[in-house]
């Protein structure tokens, strides 16, 4: 499995992309992979969804949205792979391997190839990292 968020945000089984619904449950996605295997508390997965004045619904609805995230994964067989969505008092932790995240992915390899000291590996490193 592998989550994209260096544009458009995406998960993706070998064979198929899994539909992670409309944009405000996409960016609650975007945000625990962003922290993968980190907890996001629900206060602040609100603050980021509504900036302003959030609803009064505005914690139901993460909670709504999370639970059809994991629908979703489930429905992808994310548990094969271990990925889940799991429930911390009242945070969200996603649970995966960070490598299975783009923007951690590409971080991780920008940070080997800053400690190449030949510069065209460096460069092929880079380049890989793009």
């Amino acid at each position: 499995m592998e989550f994209r968020l260096l544009g458009a945000v995406e998960a993706w089984t070998p064979d198929r992309q899994i539909d992670l619904g409309p944009r405000k449950q996409r960016l609650a996605f975007a945000v625990l992979a962003l922290r993968v295997n980190q907890l996001v508390p629900v206060p602040r997965l609100v603050d980021l969804t509504w900036p302003g004045a959030p609803p009064a619904t505005a914690q139901h609805a993460i909670h709504s949205r999370v639970s059809r995230l994991r629908a979703a994964l489930a429905e992808a067989g994310a548990e094969r792979d271990g990925i889940a969505i799991v429930t911390h008092g009242t945070s969200y932790v996603l649970h995966a391997d960070p490598m299975t995240v783009d923007a951690h992915r590409f971080r991780a390899r920008v940070a080997q190839a800053s400690a190449e000291t030949d510069d065209p590996t460096k460069v092929s490193m880079l380049r890989s990292a793009l």
